[in-house]
């Protein structure tokens, strides 16, 4: 039975990773979203070699409804907002967040990911896809939320950064966004699609399925590079 991850076992893998922070995600279980949660991890920092960042919820149990005390967690030691890559951020939260978080200088973090696109999507989809024939992962299931996060972006000048980007057009709104709005942004990309691509797929390794994508009631994996 594989151990869940707690502290101990977080500082030890990121020390071991030659890592000396890390910034930790609040769709645990509890969520983090109280000021005694960010306290709670920040007084770990200094005791180790591995100081803790704690990144607090947008909203109340990441249930994407109320947003939590933000300015009250940013006084805390929260140094971004996001409700996890697993929780579909609307755009009515994602605009609330932005806009309180820019009174304060916060940061905003968002998966652009919209799985419904995707249906029963297995990989990439492409000539490897049809190669295997597994259902595809269209490059609209990114594309699509991202124009909408930068819109969004555009419209309240906030910061937000794009968590888990996996595809060259997805980094070229990104690029054209910068050259052309006002707004802080930032993205980032899983080492996994830095290092492997959709080819990987042709042995039907599972160790390259690398997308989780939670459902009511079941966690199913995506893979490959989109």
């Amino acid at each position: 039975m594989r151990k869940r991850e707690d502290i101990a076992s977080l500082t030890a893998s990121a020390r071991a990773g030659g890592y000396v922070a890390v910034a930790v995600l609040p769709n645990t279980v509890p969520v983090r979203q109280s000021v005694a949660d960010m306290t709670y991890l920040a007084s770990h920092n200094g005791t180790g070699p591995v100081d803790l960042l704690p990144i607090a919820a947008i909203s109340h149990d990441t249930a994407g409804q109320d947003l939590t005390e933000m300015m009250e967690l940013g006084a805390a030691g929260a140094v971004a907002f996001t409700d996890g890559s697993s929780h579909a951020v609307s755009g009515s939260l994602l605009k609330r967040a932005l806009e309180y978080g820019k009174s304060f200088g916060a940061t905003v973090i968002d998966t652009p990911y919209d799985g419904e696109l995707a249906e029963e999507g297995q990989m990439h989809e492409g000539s490897i896809s049809v190669q295997l024939g597994l259902p595809g992962i269209p490059t609209m299931c990114e594309t699509i939320p991202l124009e909408r996060d930068l819109s969004i972006l555009r419209y309240t000048e906030g910061k937000l950064i794009l968590h888990l980007l996996s595809s060259a057009a997805g980094l070229q709104l990104v690029d054209a966004y910068r050259a052309e709005a006002p707004g802080l942004i930032g993205c980032t990309v899983s080492a996994h699609h830095l290092t492997f691509a959709d080819g990987e797929l042709l042995g039907f390794d599972p160790n390259f399925k690398v997308l989780l994508r939670y459902a009511a009631s079941t966690t199913e994996r995506r893979c490959g590079r989109r």
